[in-house]
């Protein structure tokens, strides 16, 4: 057991490093802003025991098992030794703030769909795209406030 318990913690190490290395090569000599992942298992609602099908507990267990506090690290020191830097984002409401006037609400995603709808400027657009926009936009002022990983 010990054994199997070494063996997947060495696997989630590797898969971080060969993931920071993707996202570190890809842009060079960049500012990086990733969102602030901690307590991610507490604000995700999942189906759990009874209310939950074979899929959904699947998607539990993957979730449960992988390593969202060790990622940005290794993002983080993989970047500084490339000449990037890296910087933690709060992720509160990244898809349900609107990048062009600042509006954020949950009626701008309807049914919290796939779809973001500004409910003031009338942008549409999908959510993750929105949430990327967002979390871009926060990068960009973290380094006023000092705030780093």
């Amino acid at each position: 057991m010990i054994a199997i318990a070494g063996r997947e913690r060495r696997l989630k190490q590797d898969r971080n490093h060969s993931i920071s290395r993707q996202i570190v090569t890809a842009y060079p000599h960049s500012l990086m802003g990733l969102e602030d992942l901690t307590h991610i298992r507490e604000r995700s609602k999942r189906a759990h025991g009874q209310n939950a099908t074979v899929k959904p507990r699947r998607a539990n267990r993957h979730a449960s098992q992988w390593a969202f506090a060790e990622l940005p690290g290794v993002v983080a020191d993989t970047a500084w030794l490339n000449g990037s830097m890296a910087v933690k984002v709060d992720a509160d409401k990244t898809s349900q703030a609107g990048p062009r006037c600042g509006h954020t609400a949950k009626d701008n995603r309807p049914e919290k769909g796939v779809l973001f709808r500004c409910q003031v400027c009338r942008l549409v657009l999908h959510a993750d795209v929105i949430g990327a926009r967002t979390v871009a936009l926060r990068t960009l002022l973290i380094p006023c406030r000092g705030i780093l990983l």
